[in-house]
Parts: structure tokens; C-alpha cells; sequence
């Protein structure tokens, strides 16, 4: 399969996680990874994403498709809505990580549970949900829950803590909700240490995002 997808991450952990999924479903297909953890930071920062943010994310939508992207895949829940900013300015896909989780929430849950690690990923997550509902039709209950200190904890390395403090919200909300919506790609690793039953209702996107491009790419 001679194709080529270009990932733009802004945390480092998500190239391992989206190398795993891709070498399962996608192994024929060529992946570039750019990643720019100061996105991520900056955004943090503020608050928000800022026009430097969005400028620098839309030039390197630019740049994968002037290096032969066939697909762009952005890997960050929490700068997601740049793409909608970005689309009309390339001539190829490009997929937002969350958008086809948001959607598949939408098909099989009515009490939703978005869960992050980070303000700035919680909002937008649980927005696209919301849009997503909207699109399908459908009225859904969403529960938001940050998992405070986690990201730190992972910033620091201390990724027992990370996971840790993962699971701890989880399990607190997963009787309340039909399905937990993972809202960043870098919480993905927690899935093994869950129990059956709470694996169940789990939803990451990194698989449901490379499942798409997968679609895209056979139908192109």
C-alpha cells in the first residue's frame, strides 16, 4: 500500500501508541510524525489556543501535504478544532484523532462520560461530542472529569501516578455512564489495568482514528 500519513503530535508518548495501532491495521502505509510539544505547552499557558498555535498547526497541515501526505492525522484533542480552521487550505484529508471516538460515543451511549487529564483537551472533547449529538440527532448526557495532577505526574515521568490517578476517575464515574470517552490519545495505555467489565465502556481514539484513515485510504 503505497500511501503516506503524516501525525502531528504535541506530546511525544502519542508516537509510540499511534506506531503500535498503525503497524496492526495500517503496516503497508508510510508514517511521518512531526511533533511540537511547545503547541501543547503554549496552549496550556493560556488557556486557550492562541493565533501562534493555530498558525503554526495550519503551517504543518501545509507542509505534510507539500512533503506527499496522503492523509494528515492530528494527534491533539486539545488543539482538534484547528483543523476545522485548517481544511480549506489543503487538498487532502485531514482527520482530527477524536472525531470518529466523539461519533461512535454518540451511536452507542445516551450518559457519556468524557474524561482528561488536562483542562484544555476536557472542553473541546466534550464539545465535539455535544456537535456530534447535534449532527446524529441525538440527546445525550455528557459527565466531565479532569483527572487533576495526572498530566503533571506524566510530564514528571512518574507514570505509575499518571495511571494511577487515570483509573481512580474512571472507576468513579463508570456506574453513572454508558460509555467513557478517553478525551487524549495518550491515555490509551491505561486500558490493560482497567477490569473487564469497565473495559467495556472504554473509548480511546487512537485505534477508532487509525480505523478511519484506513477506510479513507482504501476508498481513495
Amino acid at each position: 500500500m503505497n500511501k503516506t500519513v503524516v501525525i502531528v503530535h504535541t506530546v511525544l508518548s502519542t508516537v509510540k501508541i499511534l506506531e503500535k495501532v498503525f503497524l496492526e491495521l495500517l503496516p503497508g502505509v508510510k508514517r511521518i510524525n512531526i511533533v511540537d510539544e511547545s503547541l501543547l505547552l503554549e496552549v496550556i499557558e493560556a488557556g486557550k489556543i492562541t493565533k501562534k498555535v493555530c498558525k503554526r498547526l495550519c503551517n504543518y497541515f501545509i507542509f505534510a501535504e507539500e512533503i506527499g501526505a496522503d492523509v494528515i492525522l492530528n494527534a491533539c484533542s486539545s488543539v482538534s478544532e484547528v483543523v476545522d480552521l485548517s481544511r480549506p487550505f489543503v487538498n487532502i484529508p485531514i482527520l482530527k484523532i477524536d472525531e470518529p471516538m466523539a461519533e461512535k460515543s454518540i451511536k452507542v451511549g445516551t450518559n457519556i462520560g468524557v474524561v482528561a487529564t488536562l483542562i484544555t483537551t476536557l472542553g473541546p472533547t466534550s464539545r465535539l461530542v455535544k456537535s456530534k449529538s447535534i449532527e446524529l440527532r441525538k440527546e445525550v448526557k455528557i459527565e466531565e472529569r479532569l483527572c487533576k495532577g495526572a498530566f503533571e505526574a506524566l510530564v514528571s515521568g512518574d507514570i505509575k501516578k499518571h495511571d494511577e490517578l487515570i483509573i481512580r476517575n474512571i472507576e468513579e464515574i463508570s456506574n453513572r455512564v454508558d460509555i467513557i470517552v478517553l478525551a487524549q490519545a495518550s491515555m490509551a495505555r491505561i486500558i490493560p489495568q482497567l477490569s473487564d467489565q469497565v473495559k467495556e465502556k472504554i473509548l480511546s481514539s487512537p485505534r477508532f482514528g487509525v480505523q478511519q484513515i484506513k477506510k479513507i485510504i482504501e476508498n481513495s
